[in-house]
């Protein structure tokens, strides 16, 4: 199994971060609406770069079928 990117790392922590903050955001000293906010910034933005990064992958193998 190949390592990870570290883009995809980051945005597996920025959703554990954003999962922390909704759920106590008093742990760093923030508001409950403020985390609220933040962490579900942080979330969405971590799925959107993992769904950013997923490969696209065809089953075109180029040939059209066309015999010469």
């Amino acid at each position: 199994m190949p390592a990870p990117a570290p883009a995809s790392l980051y945005a597996v922590l920025l959703i554990a971060a954003g999962a922390v903050l909704v759920a106590a955001p008093r742990v760093i000293g923030l508001s409950a609406d403020l985390g609220l906010v933040i962490g579900v910034t942080a979330v969405a933005g971590g799925v959107g770069v993992l769904l950013s990064r997923m490969r696209e992958r065809t089953t075109d193998d180029g040939d059209d079928g066309a015999v010469v």
